[in-house]
């Protein structure tokens, strides 16, 4: 049920679209309990500050909320992606622009998440997104962009000094430049 599953509004919106559908819209994109944790060897200090919510890809990356930035409102905080086996990445200012990264995402390839990067990698089959597409303009009044990278960069840009400062000291070797 909507509104049980986050703090955060429009993830529990998400999660309840989610929770109707049968097949992937996104590849990969799985959600799941909210702040079920990072696994991360960098002592407390990421887990408390790193809250996941969802599977970003087939092999376990995650997608997740940086509270790093003190922000009052959750879903105004800065969305993360942690890969699977290495690398931690900005790739959304806020919640709403992360609806419109997965909407943005070629229908065709998953994210691939490693130490250097945020990008995306062919599967071989397309999802169908449709219905994302639709509920995303119909519950925010949102849409795909033509170039996902580009919610990627901006995150990047507003937040990208803060989040080096912040995580370079506690993970040095997991965080993708800004």
């Amino acid at each position: 049920m909507p509104g049980t599953f986050s703090p955060v509004p429009e993830l529990n919106l998400l999660k309840g679209f989610y929770d109707t559908q049968d097949d992937f819209f996104a590849h990969g994109f799985e959600m799941y309990g909210y702040g079920d944790g990072y696994s991360t060897s960098g002592g407390p200090e990421p887990a408390a500050r790193l809250v996941d919510f969802a599977q970003a890809n087939g092999s376990g990356s995650t997608y997740g909320l940086w509270l790093g930035d003190g922000r009052a409102d959750p879903a105004g905080r800065p969305v993360v992606a942690a890969g699977d086996e290495g690398g931690l990445h900005l790739v959304a200012r806020d919640v709403r622009e992360f609806l419109v990264l997965l909407a943005s995402l070629p229908v065709d390839a998953e994210p691939h998440i490693d130490w250097a990067s945020f990008d995306v990698m062919e599967c071989g089959w397309a999802v169908d997104n449709t219905a994302y597409l639709a509920w995303l303009d119909r519950t925010f009044g949102l849409a795909p962009v033509a170039d996902w990278r580009s919610v990627v960069e901006r995150a990047r840009a507003e937040y990208g000094a803060e989040w080096t400062a912040w995580s370079r000291p506690i993970l040095p070797d997991a965080v993708g430049g800004p």
